[in-house]
This record gives C-alpha cells, structure tokens and sequence, in this order.
C-alpha cells in the first residue's frame, strides 16, 4: 500500500508560488488603503469647512456680501479668519509662535515643486486652548 502525500519540493514550490503572488499583490492593496484614507480625510476636512461656513452664515449672512479679507481691502485676511472661520472650528491646540508648534520658519509649507507656500500664524492669547 502506498501513501498518498506531497512531496517536500512539492510544498516549497506552493509556498513560493503564494509568496510571488503576495509580494506583487500587497503594494496594490496597500495603495487602495492609502487613498482610501486619503479620501476619507478629505471629506471630514470637507464637512468641517462646510459647517463653520453654514455656521458663520447663519450668523453674518451669505458668504458673497462678507468682508473679503484682503489686506488694504475690507480687512486683513487674519482679522477675516478670526471672525468668520475660528470660532466655529474644534481647534486642539492653537499656538503663540510657529516654532511652539514645532514649525522651524513661518512658512513650513512646500508646494510640489519644493517652494515655500503658506504662512502660520498665531491665534490671540486669549484664544489659546492649551499650551505646551
């Protein structure tokens, strides 16, 4: 009577062919994950904004007829945060200084092509909700 079973070169060979087959796999799975997650930030982000801009309707009326927020214009463009956009978000932590915030310049911010964009800036002190 003989034995039905694989053989050890038989079971290496599976074990190859799966490992193969999830090495050429797993980078695509991880990449769905990734946009995924990306996704999923963007539409909370998304949602949040849409609030505090319903929110500052609600209370100032239609966007179109509120300050612009241009300096030299109507207000400078931090007066317009703090007044239409601030006080309607959950802010964590707000800082004094952008170094506070572990930023090494004012403009911590790269554009794809590796220039500086965007500047920090800092939230009154009456309006910080936790300090280091």
């Amino acid at each position: 009577m003989k034995n039905k079973a694989f053989t050890l070169a038989e079971v290496l060979i599976t074990l190859a062919i799966i490992g193969v087959v999830a090495a050429m796999t797993l980078p695509t799975l991880i990449t769905k994950y990734r946009k995924q997650q990306t996704v999923a930030h963007l539409k909370k982000v998304y949602t949040s904004l849409n609030q505090a801009m319903r929110l500052s309707e609600a209370e100032f009326g239609p966007y179109e007829h509120w300050s612009t927020g241009y300096a030299g214009k109507d207000t400078v463009v931090k007066e317009y945060y703090e007044k239409y956009w601030y006080p309607r978000f959950k802010i964590l932590k707000s800082c004094e200084t952008y170094s506070e915030c572990g930023h090494k310049s004012n403009s911590p911010y790269k554009t794809i092509a590796g220039n500086s964009s965007g500047h920090t800036f800092t939230a009154p002190n009456s309006r910080v909700p936790f300090k280091k």
